[in-house]
């Protein structure tokens, strides 16, 4: 165990140094991963643990402990964020989130990148993905003109095995501008964000529009949405009632209308879920309200409503103006999250880093 912990500690300096964008190889997860300017340097050892249950490893091998939220400092370090009063003044030495992303309402990983998110604003006239680095620097934009932002609420990243390339799944799920029994899916193939590209507007790629069709005469609201790793079926969390609803990915597969199908009626997780995500080695669902963040293990490669039929554990998370979005990092050690930030009067965001708590007994 020693050992692996020491290796674990190496391997974490060096995946928190600055370095190039250089292609890879796509059809895997595996091997070294690109790193992007902006991911953290150092990790700060002054951080306390979350308030958590006794430390359990999941299915991956990961603790079940979070230090405190962390942001960027100028200098490429951490900050850690003890309170709500040192969040609201982390503007003064945190890198904030590029101030044209003022209503940020989803994010996700970059499939090819480490250190990379991708994240869009809630409705409105833009139609735009960005690519952001951790210091929430603006790396790239994604433009399209065959796709329309009714009310854009969360977005996950997939890889296709079927397809081999990695795909941006863009979820226009909320209630705003729908019809009843419906909402819809964007699925855009993620373009490699490199030297080549850094600082540029990406046209984008293989777009489809799919149609989830779900059994009432009510327009719902979804606010949450992760693509499942292991087939890409789709699940959204409902607003308002602890429900859970699924596409399935060979439905997608085959079809631009597809069904929406109720997964759970009565879940154990906030009513009022923002975002969610699921780790991209498949052994943990978060799922986030304002406050707080639930954290489910998943267990043997089981379906994802028998995990998220247990008891969550749950993570308080530090102060964010409207706490709108979490991710997942790429290799699924650490998350995310981001909030929107749509009043000019209020400080700007930074993106808040959830790093796991390797050290611990």
């Amino acid at each position: 165990m020693k050992e692996k912990i020491f290796f674990v500690c190496i391997s974490l300096l060096n995946a928190c140094s600055n370095a190039s964008f250089t292609n890879k190889d796509t059809s895997k997860r595996t091997g070294e991963p690109q790193r992007v300017e902006g991911a953290p340097e150092v990790r700060n050892p002054q951080s306390q643990p979350t308030t958590m249950p006794p430390v359990s490893i999941d299915a991956a091998g990961w603790p079940l402990d979070f230090l405190e939220a962390s942001c960027i400092l100028k200098d490429g370090t951490l900050r850690t964020i003890r309170d709500d009063d040192d969040n609201q003044s982390a503007g003064n030495s945190c890198f904030l989130v590029d101030p044209s992303i003022d209503e940020l309402s989803g994010m996700t990983s970059s499939y090819f990148s480490d250190g990379m998110v991708w994240v869009h604003n809630d409705s409105g006239p833009s139609t735009s993905l960005f690519a952001l680095n951790l210091k929430g620097e603006l790396l790239a934009t994604l433009n399209s003109d065959t796709i329309s932002n009714l009310d854009w609420e969360d977005i996950d990243t997939y890889y296709s095995v079927q397809l081999q390339k990695p795909f941006i799944y863009l979820g226009d799920i909320g209630d705003g501008g729908k019809n009843p029994g419906q909402v819809f899916i964007y699925i855009i193939e993620e373009p490699l964000i490199n030297t080549a590209n850094l600082g540029q507007v990406v046209s984008s790629r293989n777009v489809r529009r799919i149609t989830l069709n779900y059994n009432s005469g009510e327009v719902y609201d979804f606010e949450s949405l992760f693509v499942d790793p292991s087939n890409g079926d789709v699940y959204l969390f409902r607003k308002g009632a602890p429900e859970l609803y699924v596409a399935l990915g060979s439905d997608i597969l085959a079809s631009d209308s597809v069904p929406l199908r109720q997964a759970i009626a009565s879940g154990n997780w906030t009513r009022v879920p923002s975002a969610a995500d699921i780790s991209p080695l498949r052994n943990e669902i978060i799922i986030r309200d304002e406050t707080q963040a639930f954290l489910y293990t998943i267990q043997n490669g089981e379906p994802v409503a028998l995990a998220l039929s247990r008891n969550p554990i749950i993570i308080n998370l530090a102060f964010e103006f409207n706490g709108e979005a979490i991710s997942y990092s790429r290799d699924g050690r650490d998350f995310y999250t981001a909030s929107e930030n749509k009043d000019s009067s209020l400080i700007s965001q930074p993106i808040l880093v959830y790093s796991r708590n390797l050290l611990m007994p």
